[in-house]
């Protein structure tokens, strides 16, 4: 598994489809996600990751990513 980069789609299958190539695999967001809950990205390099990674952080698993207009909803 690739945690985040450019060929991020083609190299993580979900069950739902491929996800769109503009989704490099990372959501930055201050929110906090519950089970069940969705998030929503920029697509491309727009969601730039920490330079570190930190000590906690939280995953989504997702079986469904598609891109809609400039965001990507999961």
């Amino acid at each position: 598994m690739m945690f985040r980069g450019a060929r991020w789609a083609k190299t993580n299958v979900m069950r739902g489809g491929p996800a769109p190539a503009a989704f490099k695999g990372y959501e930055k967001s201050s929110a906090l996600s519950v089970c069940g809950g969705r998030f929503t990205t920029a697509p491309g390099n727009s969601s730039i990751p920490p330079s570190t990674m930190p000590d906690y952080m939280a995953l989504i698993v997702s079986t469904n990513v598609v891109k809609t207009g400039a965001f990507i909803p999961g």
